[in-house]
């Protein structure tokens, strides 16, 4: 066996223990399965410091690389690509949603067989259906940070980046198949060549066993992190991640990395020569869709089009030593305080940090509350009428007509609240990449209402609506009375 190199030793890293994770406020440290210690922040935060020091720079992002999945620049690259997407990618997610499915299908078929091969109890085994869950957030996932990745190498039409992601589902379908075959020793010519290495200690053949790993683990939902913007006079928080999300993450980036080298090495080495380069480069993607520097994210790079980086698989026009400063210096390795700072562990019962900065923010769309509800008035007409006391048909409870009858609150108020929640609904969904011609449009919109309704109409909710009214006996749990006490107390 070849001896390792000083190259390759870059991957000697703790694996398979436990990942500590320790709580501001209780000191208390809660234990993640199969993550492996690190203190790799601690010494990267030193390195970044020195920005003379590059090389050491790209050794300690080689290393962040390859370090275990609860390491922080794994949450701060959900939270970019996730709570910060483009509305226009979102929509291209959503156009792509057939193909989408059909792709899904074929890789959760692929994945439950291979997964249940190795599974040895069977009590143990993942149900089909979790499998093709998991399967469906991968993939979703997949998409978006490909799709940031591609906009970052250039410009192309919605069809040329769809081809371009076509392209990357194919080849994840067809090295699975491959290193399947290797498994079973047949055919022994293919499996031979099936898993060429692609960085320092990592084969073609592990990338797969982690996209196996991502998809089969148990989908654990264990929050891990939360992630607040930091300003100097605002703290925004922007949302948690979870165990799951930082496992698809990690796996996803190394996925990526992995094929972009081994479909265009020319193209590769010009742009980022090793994997720790490819991370950095990835990392700085999110700090404008953090900011919402739409100016910024919009813009035309000319620096970046002059190298015809896309389609990917083209032949390399430029090299390293014909590179223009600016790519250079867009290129360069850094490291963010930011992946540090702004990255927090969860706190179980932490509020939200939100100043009145954000809600004053938030209370300025109701300014547009015309233009929104013009687009669709009778679907809200629809719903402000199951309050309306004076309909003949309506269907609200005793109990909730006893609140007008005491003057708790008039429909008035109650109408008021219902538009203001269809309102800022709009503008999230919105956000989210459906417009009001979506037939999920109106669907969430009428879920909301629903659960409005059903809250406002039914006395279990409220604890003086149901005085010897109607039967109260359903269980409440803590966060349905506290959202039904915060809905009766914004209404008087």
């Amino acid at each position: 066996m070849r001896a390792s190199t000083s190259e390759e030793k870059i991957l000697d890293l703790p694996s398979h223990k436990e990942a500590e994770i320790v709580t501001p406020k209780t000191k208390k440290r809660g234990r993640l399965e199969n993550t492996g210690k690190s203190s790799a922040p601690q010494k990267m935060e030193n390195v970044a410091g020195s920005s003379s020091n590059g090389k050491a720079t790209t050794s300690a992002l080689r290393k962040l690389f390859h370090s275990p999945y609860t390491e922080k620049v794994w949450a701060w690259l959900f939270g970019g690509t996730t709570y910060m997407v483009e509305s226009k990618h979102q929509r291209l997610k959503n156009q792509q949603e057939a193909r989408t499915s059909e792709f899904v299908a074929r890789l959760a078929s692929k994945m439950t067989e291979i997964i249940h091969h190795e599974e040895h109890s069977a009590s143990k085994r993942m149900d089909p259906t979790e499998i093709h869950a998991n399967v469906l957030e991968f993939v979703n996932l997949l998409l978006l940070t490909n799709l940031r990745v591609l906009q970052g190498f250039g410009t192309l039409s919605k069809k040329g980046y769809l081809k371009e992601h076509d392209l990357l589902h194919e080849w994840l379908l067809n090295i699975i198949l491959i290193t399947e075959f290797r498994r079973d020793d047949q055919p022994p010519d293919l499996g031979a060549q099936s898993s060429p290495k692609v960085f320092p200690g990592l084969h073609l053949k592990q990338v797969v066993e982690r996209v196996v790993q991502a998809i089969g683990s148990k989908n654990s939902n264990h929050l891990i992190y939360r992630i607040v913007k930091k300003q100097q006079f605002d703290n925004t928080f922007v949302g948690v991640v979870s165990e799951s999300h930082l496992l698809m993450t990690k796996t996803i980036t190394t996925l990526l990395a992995a094929y972009y080298k081994l479909h265009n090495l020319e193209k590769w080495n010009c742009l980022f020569r090793d994997e720790g380069t490819f991370l950095s480069h990835l990392s700085k993607l999110q700090s404008p869709h953090y900011k919402r520097n739409t100016e910024a994210i919009e813009e035309r790079k000319e620096f970046i089009e002059v190298l015809k980086l896309l389609p990917w698989k083209e032949k390399c026009t430029h090299n390293r030593k014909t590179l223009s400063k600016s790519v250079q210096m867009s290129m360069r390795v850094l490291i963010s305080h930011k992946w540090e700072d702004w990255v927090d562990p969860f706190v179980e019962r932490s509020p939200a940090v939100v100043g009145e900065a954000a809600w004053a923010r938030v209370s300025l769309i109701e300014r547009g509350e015309k233009k929104f509800i013009l687009v669709d008035p009778e679907s809200l007409r629809r719903v402000t009428k199951k309050f309306d006391p004076n309909e003949s048909n309506n269907s609200l409870s005793t109990s909730f007509l006893n609140f007008y009858k005491i003057e708790d609150f008039t429909f008035g108020h109650v109408k008021q609240f219902v538009r203001l929640v269809w309102v800022l609904n709009y503008r999230l969904i919105e956000a989210l990449g459906y417009q009001v011609k979506d037939r999920l449009y109106l669907e969430e919109q009428n879920h909301i209402q629903n659960e409005i309704f059903n809250i406002l109409n039914k006395p279990r909710y409220h604890e003086g609506a149901s005085e010897g009214l109607e039967d109260s006996s359903e269980n409440v749990t803590s966060e349905e009375r506290a959202i039904s006490d915060l809905i009766f107390s914004s209404l008087r």
